[in-house]
């Protein structure tokens, strides 16, 4: 299979819905491709028309909601929308947004939810295989150990100061006694799970948890029983998730990928896939490129929701390990792996740019010349992908530095051309 070119449209999107996918799967199909990956569900009640979302109201009929889309597409709808529609965040401010909007698992609306989600699904199916191509489906794991929940509730009527003393005991005696009186609490069934080691209790923790921000059982049933003989199951691929599988609730790490990637691989090439070392070659994955990611990822963690986890000292901890061990690969071996992978690909010249832009501005603060080695990566890069915002940022900045000053101008005022919200500190305001 690796010796085969292919084309991979990857429409993959930020903290979007199937409300949202499924327009995207019709534009999709008419590119008459040959296959579909279809992995989603971690959204469905957090993202649009969601019962945990700031961006809309809540779970209406899926017919209305379609009106909805349908009717955003022209001007008057869009000015109705804007007239009436609740007063949503006009720009994205990270999960904390979401602390408002917590669910239980009893919740009725969720009902709703749920069934959408299935409609949407199925249509996407159907939509896929219309054009010709080959469906696969996958289920949707999520971190579960070591990953606490963001927030429980109790149920209504509950003899809290009962149910309290027993889980102030802090053993799984204590938490049994507790699950007796309210089996609900999602930070009681993750106490039991770490006592106990039994993954029920791990995934009754998720399903529990009322911040919806990972797919639950019910979604993953939903894509099973839709999904049908088309399933690649994506959470028997990774066993019980912890941090080797995910960074967080529900992004994946290079181990995570390769298992999710490898089922995919099996389903459609019926053979082994390659070695994860061979992947990661391939792939120019280096320790500067896990070093950012963990950087990353720990600035994320350091809000809330994830503040608000018990366990979120020990999350940290053990990221912050992660990138101290990636830091200490020298550059000449991150450089070496970005040039002896396909230049080609944008992306492995993005991140070779960021690696010669970093190493750049370290040596500049050691009153070293600017080597600006990072410019013709950028410049390749932009060939390829001109609407690519933060390449051409960098690039910008590195010109400057460079003292290209007329160079550097010119990038900002494309960049702001092609985006004129993009936030570019260095570049002067149009």
């Amino acid at each position: 299979m690796l010796q085969r070119k292919v084309e991979v449209i990857n429409a993959g999107v930020v903290a979007v819905n199937s409300h949202v996918l499924l327009p995207i799967v019709r534009d999709l199909a008419r590119h008459q491709p040959d296959l579909f990956l279809i992995y989603a569900g971690n959204n469905e009640v957090v993202g649009p028309w969601g019962t945990g979302t700031v961006f809309t109201r809540g779970a209406p009929p899926l017919r209305l909601i379609r009106l909805f889309i349908a009717a955003r597409r022209t001007r008057l709808g869009q000015l109705i929308a804007r007239a009436t529609a609740p007063r949503a965040p006009q720009q994205w401010g990270g999960m904390e947004m979401f602390l408002g909007r917590q669910v239980r698992a009893d919740d009725p609306a969720l009902d709703a939810v749920y069934r959408n989600f299935e409609a949407n699904l199925r249509e996407m199916i159907d939509v896929a295989s219309a054009s010709g191509a080959r469906v696969l489906v996958s289920t949707v794991p999520t971190r579960l150990r070591d990953f606490a929940p963001f927030a429980s509730s109790h149920r209504p009527g509950v003899d809290l100061a009962a149910w309290q003393a027993h889980f102030a005991q802090g053993n799984c005696a204590g938490y049994e006694k507790a699950v007796a009186i309210d089996p609900t609490y999602a930070e009681l069934q993750y106490r039991l799970a770490t006592c106990s080691n039994q993954r029920e209790h791990l995934v009754q923790a998720r399903d529990l948890d009322t911040l919806r921000f990972r797919a639950d059982s019910h979604i993953n049933r939903i894509i099973r029983d839709v999904a049908g003989p088309l399933l690649v199951d994506g959470e028997a691929a990774v066993g019980v998730p912890d941090a080797a599988v995910f960074y967080e609730h529900a992004h994946l790490t290079p181990r995570g990928n390769y298992l999710i990637a490898s089922a995919f691989y099996r389903a459609i090439a019926g053979g082994e896939p390659p070695l994860q070392e061979v992947c990661e070659r391939r792939l120019a994955l280096t320790g500067f490129d896990r070093y950012r990611i963990a950087k990353e990822v720990l600035r994320r963690l350091s809000h809330p929701p994830f503040t608000g986890q018990s366990d979120h000292a020990a999350q940290v901890a053990a990221l912050e390990r992660e990138r101290d061990e990636a830091a200490r690969e020298p550059f000449e071996a991150s450089e070496a792996a970005y040039e002896a992978t396909d230049s080609a690909d944008p992306w492995i010249r993005y991140n070779h740019a960021i690696l010669l832009d970093t190493r750049d501005v370290f040596l500049a603060r050691r009153g070293q010349p600017d080597a600006a080695r990072s410019i013709p990566h950028y410049e390749e890069v932009l060939r390829k992908l001109p609407q690519f915002s933060e390449a051409r940022y960098r690039l910008s900045q590195a010109l400057r530095r460079a003292g290209r000053l007329e160079d550097a101008l010119a990038q900002c005022r494309e960049l702001h051309r092609r985006r004129p919200a993009y936030i570019a500190p260095g570049c002067p305001t149009p």
